[in-house]
Formats: structure tokens, C-alpha cells, sequence
């Protein structure tokens, strides 16, 4: 089911942050800095305690130098947030 999906790639998602923040010499201070959140949060995000919004992932996205996609990989993944989106009436 896509709940069993999202819990899957939640695991995926920290594990590809923990790899990108350390491939980038970054701490988890230092990301939430470049970020503009709490460290507590990023932690949360390393921790599966919480999930960083669409505006979050794509300033990963940019920072890191990588495509949306590749932080979320699955295709049902993104369908999700895809209609998450078009239900608060914003582009996909």
C-alpha cells in the first residue's frame, strides 16, 4: 500500500540526506543554517521523527546539486506528493 511506500522511501530519504550532507562536509547545524531551519529538525529528518515539506526538499535539491527526483526515487512517492499538490490548488 502507499502508507507501507512512504515509510519505505522515509528510510531512503535520510539515508540519501545523511550521505549527501556528509559527502558535503556538512553538519547538521550547518545544513539547517544553509537551510533555514532548526537543527532539531534536520536531526528529526535523519531520525524518520518527521518528513521536510516540498519547499525543503527542493532547497536539498539545490544545495546538493541534485535532481528532486533522486531524493524522492520512487515514482509512487512522488504521484503522492503530486496530489498532495494539486489538492492546495499549487503546480505539480
Amino acid at each position: 500500500t502507499l502508507i507501507i511506500l512512504f515509510l519505505e522511501v522515509i528510510k531512503m530519504f535520510k539515508d540519501k540526506l545523511v550521505e549527501l550532507r556528509k559527502q558535503n562536509d556538512d553538519t547538521q547545524e550547518s545544513l539547517a543554517k544553509k537551510l533555514n531551519v532548526s537543527r532539531s529538525l534536520v536531526a528529526k529528518w535523519e531520525q524518520n521523527r518527521a518528513y521536510p515539506t516540498n519547499e525543503d526538499l527542493n532547497n536539498i535539491a539545490r544545495l546538493y546539486n541534485v535532481q528532486y527526483d533522486d531524493l524522492l526515487s520512487p515514482k509512487e512517492l512522488k504521484d503522492y506528493y503530486g496530489i498532495i499538490l494539486k489538492n492546495n490548488n499549487n503546480p505539480v
